[in-house]
């Protein structure tokens, strides 16, 4: 090593032998990026000196290595323009956890290498103020995870998507806490914000999430099909499918959404999609959200849905729920349910209390009710019809309009057609 001494920036140092420095000036350890990080053992760290930096091969780092910049990512880059090897190989890897802070990854080739920019491998990575770019016309990812936990703080994008910002894989728990994330561009189908921890959870304070092209119905701010997803604060703008739940989850799955803000998501994609083939019930939280411009109705879809799913929204927001599996239970305030399946339909109502003031319509959208009845059931002892154990649509695109009388705990039949 050389003889700068550096100052302490984390707690633990015990000698400057704990700390690695890399710049252009003279009196640094290192003056290339790569060598520096990859000569540093566990627990030692990388102290980067403000300026430009290029690789052109893939740095691997060791366990638990720390790499911080001196002066922020605003003045520290790191640059490519070559694949890094090709395929869907990461620029940067860490190994079993590790820190990162202050680093701007810049991608400046024309291809599409399909990288990601960074693979937080095993253990905790935590990130602070790191930013991924891609100036030139290539696609990438921001980051994937290996089977752990990652925490980003302030950190962010501006790039070119390939297909997620943020990878599934996760065992432990996903934390974003601030900072802009922005695709630029991408083909128009089969986007991610954020592809949810598999077996893991998801937790996102604040930050902006924008897509700047036009999407599809497959393009989506959250998706994935893991056990636990809390979304607090968050800006999303752009999206063409805000929520996507693609699975069933043993045990039951939470999604919950708390002060969100949802701007221009693509009209007529839907908004929370559940495309669910288990056996699970499901608990959605949408709570101090807002949407704009205001929708028409906020459509909630439902494609071969779990056995239930519980719906916890204000009671402001227009709710229409379109089914298409065989039964559904439907709890909370939904305000429309959207039959939209050529079998027999079997819904079964939520419990009258819970229901938001206002009529419950139920609608055959499918035009087959005439030959396959859907059956209404309401919930435990409540009634529908004065008295009845159940009513039913038999008539294509017929509705019945349903009224919760907590007087005799009935559902009164408003109107039929």
């Amino acid at each position: 090593m050389g003889t700068f001494n550096a100052p302490a920036v984390a707690a633990g140092f015990t000698s400057p032998t704990d700390t690695i420095t890399v710049g252009s000036g003279g009196t640094t350890d290192q003056t290339d990026i790569k060598t520096a990080i990859e000569a540093a053992t566990a627990g030692q760290t990388v102290l980067v000196y403000p300026g430009t930096y290029t690789i052109t091969a893939k740095i691997t780092v060791a366990d638990t290595v720390s790499i911080i910049s001196v002066g922020g990512s605003a003045v520290t880059t790191i640059t490519f323009s070559t694949t890094l090897g090709g395929g869907t190989a990461e620029v940067i890897t860490f190994g079993a956890g590790g820190v990162m802070k202050g680093i701007t990854w810049d991608y400046t080739g024309a291809s599409d290498p399909t990288h990601s920019m960074i693979n937080s491998g095993t253990g905790l990575l935590v990130m602070e103020d790191v930013i991924c770019l891609t100036t030139g016309n290539g696609k990438m990812h921001f980051m994937t995870e290996g089977s752990d936990s990652v925490t980003l703080i302030n950190c962010g994008c501006t790039m070119e998507l390939a297909t997620a910002i943020v990878g599934s894989g996760v065992s432990g728990t996903v934390t974003v806490r601030g900072g802009v994330f922005t695709a630029t561009s991408g083909s128009g189908t089969g986007m991610e914000c954020f592809n949810a921890p598999t077996s893991g959870k998801l937790r996102i304070h604040g930050g902006e999430y924008i897509a700047l092209f036009t999407p599809s119905n497959s393009c989506h701010f959250l998706k994935g099909n893991g056990p636990d997803q809390i979304v607090e604060g968050a800006r999303v703008d752009g999206w063409g499918l805000a929520l996507h739940a693609t699975a069933g989850v043993s045990g039951g799955s939470t999604w919950a959404f708390n002060g969100c803000h949802f701007e221009n998501i693509t009209a007529g994609f839907g908004f929370f999609n559940v495309n669910n083939t288990g056996s699970n019930r499901m608990d959605v939280a949408f709570k101090g959200c807002t949407v704009f411009p205001t929708l028409d109705s906020t459509v909630l879809d439902v494609v071969s849905a779990p056995e239930e799913i519980f719906w916890d929204i204000d009671s402001s927001w227009n709710i229409t729920l379109r089914v298409t599996a065989a039964t559904q239970t439907v709890s909370g305030n939904v305000m429309a349910i959207l039959c939209d399946r050529a079998g027999t339909i079997g819904l079964t109502l939520c419990e009258g209390e819970q229901h938001a003031t206002g009529d419950l319509l139920i609608t055959d959208i499918s035009g087959a009710a005439g030959s396959n009845t859907i059956t209404i059931t309401p919930a435990a002892t409540e009634t529908v019809g004065g008295g009845g154990a159940t009513t039913t649509i038999t008539t294509n695109d017929g509705s019945v309009r349903l009224r919760w009388n907590p007087d005799d705990t009935d559902w009164m039949i408003v109107a039929t057609v």
